[in-house]
């Protein structure tokens, strides 16, 4: 008798661990209260400021290849409704100047369709057939030094296209927003956890594409 009990307060205890761990939302970075991502790298033996490679036609062709390779890897297809799009800020004056801060006002582009379920359940649905959701951001390259530079992605917003009746509408939501009203909800549901699961992912990822292709880039530059 004493087993059964103590088996069943084991139980009871993994059942509710478990419960209180699905139901917990991933951080994601903020500074005054706004979704903010950053990333900082330190290039080694560069001989030239690596600002100047930021506009370069090879360090933009590797940034769209890696991005094409890695949405294959991801999602085992490419068409233009369901990929990882990211536009880097181009250099295109002011030339021998180590420190800099380039900015793309739309620089991050995740978008996905027939994945109806990636979204925050407080979208509401009801009577919704949504044809593709998107999630935008600002991205910055701060040149902090002759071959240090920092990442940063802001302003993230996620629009939802969805068809009503016969109508089309688009709906635009803050990141930072959305985190925030699921963060006090006691309704939060795998749908919410993949979503930002999956943002912090996306983003990381687009980071380590970009430090790749800058990374190659200079190195090709400079054999």
């Amino acid at each position: 008798m004493k087993n059964f009990l103590m088996s069943n307060i084991v139980i009871s205890i993994i059942i509710a661990y478990n419960f209180s761990f699905a139901q917990e939302l991933p951080e994601i970075p903020m500074k005054n209260g706004m979704a903010y991502y950053s990333f900082e790298h330190k290039l080694d033996n560069t001989k030239k400021c690596i600002v100047d490679y930021s506009g370069e036609e090879t360090f933009m062709k590797k940034i769209v290849d890696y991005s094409i390779e890695f949405t294959l890897k991801r999602t085992g297809k490419l068409i233009n409704n369901n990929r990882l799009n990211i536009l880097p800020p181009g250099r295109t004056a002011i030339k021998n100047k180590c420190i800099d801060t380039l900015t793309s006002p739309i620089g991050f582009i995740l978008t996905k369709s027939g994945e109806l379920q990636w979204r925050p359940g407080i979208v509401e649905l009801l009577r919704k057939r949504i044809t593709e959701t998107e999630i935008t951001s600002q991205v910055s390259m701060i040149f902090i030094s002759k071959d240090k530079y920092k990442l940063v992605f802001k302003d993230l917003n996620y629009k939802i296209t969805y068809m009503q009746g016969n109508k089309l509408t688009t709906e635009i939501h803050s990141i930072h927003e959305l985190y925030n009203e699921l963060k006090t909800s006691d309704k939060i549901t795998k749908s919410d956890i993949n979503f930002f699961e999956d943002l912090n992912f996306f983003i990381k990822s687009a980071d380590e594409i970009i430090l790749k292709a800058l990374t190659e880039t200079y190195k090709a530059d400079e054999l």
